[in-house]
């Protein structure tokens, strides 16, 4: 096929202008798509023919939810996210959104929980001293908040969180008691106290449930405290354990 010099010419300044266009990566939109700073502030719409350019690329990435391996994966390749992106990282099975210069979890807020159990009869610790119930073993502890090694749970986000000490308690005798308590950031926030339920002691279970409001970094601990020194507590999954669920700002 032969090409007159005139469509020759048109065909080379159509070719270098697209060139151009691909190169500044601009976003050729038809009438009608909102563009913001050469950003689509809404739906873009592609016009049969048209090329896709970088920008639209971009676009794309942006406005879809994208996978990474973990969180440092994610902010070492998408330092700057715009308003509404999202995303999820598999490393904490969690889907994130960008709100303002912060991601945020999003969907079901329970992504956060814990429920810890005690070694096999913990005691009370010294009559009248406060000891902490440190829990070996987390049959469930999505997001990795709670350590088995130290019995803090730490926040990960801010927000409403609900917390549970249950445990269940060998009083040796009569008159004596036995609290439960739910310190947040090392102050106690909560407790729950009961005495033992029969003349010659026995089983006590104090629980104590309570509702924090907290910051992104603060801690939950239970701890327990008895009248009488070394009081044990039974521990299994049913009669003692810690639970923290994050309900959500």
């Amino acid at each position: 096929m032969t090409l007159a010099a005139d469509d020759l010419d048109a065909l080379l300044d159509a070719l270098a202008a697209r060139a151009a266009e691909r190169a500044a990566g601009e976003l050729v939109n038809v009438a009608g798509d909102p563009v913001v700073d050469g950003r689509a502030a809404g739906r873009v719409v592609v016009a049969p023919g048209e090329a896709i350019v970088s920008l639209w690329g971009n676009l794309t990435f942006d406005q879809t939810t994208v996978t990474f391996a973990s969180v440092a994966e994610r902010d070492a390749q998408w330092a700057n996210p715009q308003a509404g992106a999202t995303c999820y990282t598999e490393a904490d099975s969690t889907f994130w959104q960008r709100k303002g210069p912060t991601w945020v979890t999003t969907g079901s807020p329970n992504r956060y929980a814990c429920r810890a159990v005690p070694a096999a009869y913990t005691t009370s610790g010294a009559a009248g001293t406060a000891t902490k119930v440190t829990c070996p073993n987390a049959p469930l502890n999505q997001g990795g908040r709670y350590n088995t090694a130290t019995g803090v749970y730490t926040c990960a986000e801010a927000g409403l969180h609900l917390a549970i000490c249950h445990g269940q308690f060998l009083l040796a005798s009569p008159g004596g008691y036995i609290m439960s308590m739910l310190r947040r950031n090392g102050v106690e926030a909560a407790r729950h106290t009961v005495a033992s339920d029969s003349s010659t002691g026995g089983y006590s279970s104090p629980m104590t449930v309570d509702l924090e409001n907290c910051a992104a970094g603060d801690t939950l601990e239970w701890w327990c405290q008895s009248n009488m020194a070394s009081q044990p507590m039974r521990a299994n999954t049913t009669e003692s354990y810690f639970a923290v669920i994050y309900l959500g700002p």
